[in-house]
Parts: C-alpha cells; structure tokens; sequence
C-alpha cells in the first residue's frame, strides 16, 4: 500500500471514529533551519521557494562579507517509529544542495542517542549504518572484523535481540555542513515534502490559521465557500527560511493551482492570506522563520 493510500484510508477512518474535533494524522517532519558561523559575516537578501507536488526547493541568496562560514543544517532527531509511520526516513537521504548552481561538498555527520546518552562513538567503532533505525524493521549485522564493537552495542542496550534478528533501538539525527568563502551565493536546497497531515472538522478546527493570516471565522468562511463539507484534510507544509534566523524582506513563493474542489493557503507579504496561488506571489515567514503552506481537500 502506498503512504498516499495509507494515509487517505486513515483519515477515512479517523473521519468515522472522530466526527467531533481535529486529530493529528502525523505531525510530518522538516529538515532544521540553516545556521552559519562565525555569526555576524553573512547577510541574506533573497529567499526563493517552490513547491511542486511533494518537491521543495529553497533558494537563499547571501552575501558572505568575510570569508569562509560554514552553513550548518541539522535533520530532526528520530529513532524507528513503526511500520505504519508515514515519514520513517526524517533524515531526508534524497536531500540535494548546491552552491551557485554546482553541487556542493557538504561534511556529514551525525549523533546518535540511546535515551539520553550519547551513543554515536559506539555505532562508528561498529561500522553500521546509523539510519538503520528508517528501515522496518531496522536490522542491523555485525561488520566484518567489528564483532567485538557491535558486541558492545548489544552491551549497552543500542541494540537488541529479538526472534527476527537484531535490530538498531538508538536515535539518530544527521548533521550538515557547507563551507562558504566570502561573495555572493546562491544557496539551493531540494528534498521531498513530509507535511503534517491533519483530519479536521470545519467549523470548529484547532488548526492555528494565523500561520496563513487568516482568523478562525475568515477560514471557516473561506472552507464554507469552496463547500468541502464538515470534514476536511489539511496537509500542512512547514518549510523553514532564512540563516541564524535572518530573513530577507523578499521572500517569493512559487507553486501550482491546486485541483478542482481543494484549497491552498499561504500568508502574503502584505499580511492578507493568499488563496490559490498559482505562479510566483511575495509571502511573508512566520514568527518560527518557517514558511506555512496549507493544502486543504475534502475526506471520501
């Protein structure tokens, strides 16, 4: 079964048990905001973003007055999460970055956790693969020569036995980064949406509208008008911007009409929601420096 598949027959059924208020369906997942150190030497003037399908694509342009910084971008932290999880991959393996339109050579790393000690030593002397904890279910073998490391793994409850085989039981979280000498850049990111998908009753949803400018009362009016009926699906996109929390005051938005019977909403520069936005419209960032987009359709 497809997620898609999976998560509509979800919701079907949640619209069945739940008729009465908003309930999560998953709360989806984004990679973390870029930072750059030294602070104080980079500036940003332009933040581009299209999305496409379930494609996003962040431009940022900046302008490094003394150089090099290193653009760091931290994944969310993230063990298995079950076989029914919609988005088990949170460290975005497909995500694509470039630097004035070539490729980057970022450094990668990353930390892994069991409970709240700090683990990752004891998975690199193992040599196993530290986003095993995305796969169902998430297996992992000793390493040829690494017998005794991985060994310590099972020792230290990282990771433990069960019928099928061994498996990873640590979290994990990628790390990032990008050097930058001094100029200026375009800086793109690329990787697949992991919106938040919500089932939500309407009048009455708990969604927070002021994301998308918009009031409770203006949402419920504008839900009413495309007639979707009581029961609505919301994907919820959160796509962070900006560098140590800099934005630019032109922040541009590009995306295709939704199909017949859906809504898109997304907040505009001038403070007033934009419905439907087709082609490249100026928006504004929220107060979390991300920027919102809502996909609503109506739940058969």
């Amino acid at each position: 079964m497809s997620a898609r598949l999976f998560t509509a027959s979800l919701m079907l059924a949640l619209a069945l048990a739940t008729p009465v208020k908003a309930d999560d369906v998953n709360a989806g997942a984004s990679p973390g905001p870029l930072t750059a150190t030294p602070p104080g030497r980079i500036k940003v003037s332009a933040v581009h973003v299209a999305l496409a399908g379930r494609q996003i694509e962040v431009v940022t342009r900046v302008a490094v007055a003394q150089g090099p910084v290193t653009l760091h971008l931290g994944m969310p932290r993230f063990g298995w999460m079950g076989e029914a999880e919609t988005y088990p991959d949170r460290h975005f393996p497909e995500l694509e970055i470039t630097v004035d339109r070539r490729p980057a050579a970022p450094l990668r790393s990353f930390t892994a956790w069991k409970d709240q000690r700090d683990v990752s030593a004891l998975v690199r002397a193992a040599d196993v693969d530290p986003f095993a904890v995305a796969e169902t279910p998430p297996f992992v073998e000793p390493v040829t020569g690494k017998q005794p490391a991985f060994d310590a793994l099972v020792a230290a409850g990282v990771v433990t036995r069960a019928p099928e085989g061994m498996l990873a039981a640590w979290d994990v979280q990628r790390h990032i980064a990008v050097p930058l000498p001094a100029g200026p850049h375009d800086v793109m990111l690329r990787y697949k949406a992991r919106q938040a998908l919500t089932l939500a009753q309407i009048p009455g949803s708990d969604a927070n509208w002021s994301d998308f400018c918009l009031t409770p009362a203006r949402a419920a009016a504008l839900l009413k008008g495309y007639s979707l009926g009581r029961t609505v699906a919301m994907d919820r996109y959160l796509i962070p911007i900006g560098i140590n929390g800099q934005l630019s005051a032109q922040v541009s938005l590009r995306m295709n009409p939704p199909p017949p019977g859906a809504l898109t909403m997304v907040c505009g520069a001038n403070g007033q929601p934009i419905t439907n936005a087709a082609g490249e419209h100026a928006v504004r960032a929220g107060r979390d420096h991300a920027l919102h987009i809502l996909y609503v359709s109506a739940v058969r």
